[in-house]
């Protein structure tokens, strides 16, 4: 039971002794208590139940009367006006942080930061990559397709700090080239898995102009034909003969195996991270290339060339799984000599005559 519902019983109660005085500031008031200094009575309100000490008005001063008025008039609001001044000071920190220095994104700037950076960006990426591929033999192409953007995002961070990392530095010139072909050649095959084969073609051009070695120049050229596969298959197709060009009848280990070799005298991050972007770029596929050649002429309805290149793959690569998988679905190749493509005759020049548009003279008889 608080003083408050204690004082309201007493008035309620019938008058037994003398009656309480009244208030010296509220005459129609009862006091209830009296001024701890002068002994005056005071009522209910001029004297607080929580207050230690008592003191009337005349005691207390006019200043210190007025500001124990106003406190007892704010203090319900105290507490909301703390809430609202400190909502105000953490919107001002929030909308000005761009303007202290402890909040702002510097940009390292030793070679040996650009590097450490560099390399947790390469990891994300590779880790990124290797999940993307298992997701995608799985069958679940949209966790595929997100672990594949956030590779494309850390390859470009890596390629963007490349040249100013100790990397670069440790790096000849043609292996130079190549780790930035390479790198261009991962991005591609990021971007054609998450659907974008536009940039792709622009980044595998880019890895181009480079002017790679062989093995990386027919991955290039594998990787731009299909990123052309869908929209212009027949220039797909030249993009993958191209790559074949030199390919012989099997993968090119040996070069990928010098190309380990000569990696080998690099310090052991530098090779680490060589390797890495190699991996990451991909190896070329022969039969992958011969394989997707003929999807491009049964694409455009070709059926005689659908049927050649099918016969060039099983005659190069039988063995591979493009090989097997296609004979699976089309059978074997009809018996006989395998077909030549037909190429049309050259067009007749104005100067040029055949033999039978030729004026035979014969003399006459007499």
């Amino acid at each position: 039971m608080t003083y408050a519902s204690v004082a309201d019983a007493l008035e309620d109660l019938p008058d037994a002794g003398p009656a309480a005085p009244a208030c010296i500031r509220h005459a129609s008031r009862p006091a209830i208590s009296c001024c701890s200094l002068c002994g005056k009575p005071l009522c209910r309100e001029c004297a607080p139940w929580d207050a230690p000490a008592v003191e009337c008005r005349s005691c207390r001063g006019p200043l210190q009367a007025h500001l124990h008025r106003w406190g007892t008039l704010l203090t319900p609001s105290i507490h909301g006006l703390g809430v609202l001044i400190g909502f105000l000071l953490i919107a001002y920190v929030l909308l000005t942080a761009h303007r202290f220095s402890v909040f702002q994104v510097r940009e390292p700037g030793n070679p040996a930061e650009r590097t450490r950076r560099c390399r947790l960006y390469l990891a994300q990426a590779s880790r990124s990559d290797h999940y993307g591929r298992a997701l995608e033999k799985e069958g679940r192409r949209d966790l595929a397709r997100r672990r594949y953007r956030l590779a494309l995002d850390a390859a470009r961070r890596v390629l963007a700090d490349l040249e100013r990392t100790e990397y670069w530095e440790d790096l000849n010139g043609d292996e130079r080239a190549e780790t930035k072909a390479e790198l261009h050649i991962a991005l591609a095959s990021f971007l054609l898995h998450c659907g974008n084969p536009g940039e792709a073609t622009a980044e595998l051009k880019d890895a181009l102009e480079l002017d790679p070695p062989l093995p990386i120049r027919r991955q290039a050229l594998f990787r731009l034909g299909e990123a052309l596969e869908s929209e212009s298959p027949a220039e797909a197709i030249l993009r993958f003969r191209e790559s074949l060009a030199d390919a012989g009848n099997g993968v090119s280990a040996c070069d990928d195996f010098d190309r380990v070799l000569d990696s080998a005298s690099l310090n052991p991050q530098t090779r680490s991270f060589y390797l890495t972007v190699r991996r990451m770029a991909g190896r070329f596929d022969p039969a992958e290339a011969q394989a997707r050649i003929v999807a491009c002429h049964d694409r455009l309805g070709e059926r005689l060339q659908a049927e050649i290149a099918y016969a060039e793959l099983l005659e190069r690569y039988g063995d591979s799984e493009q090989a097997q998988a296609l004979r699976k679905m089309r059978g074997n190749p009809k018996a006989g000599p395998v077909p030549k493509p037909v190429v049309p005759a050259p067009a007749p020049r104005p100067n040029d005559r055949s033999d039978e548009e030729k004026i035979t003279i014969v003399p006459l008889e007499r």
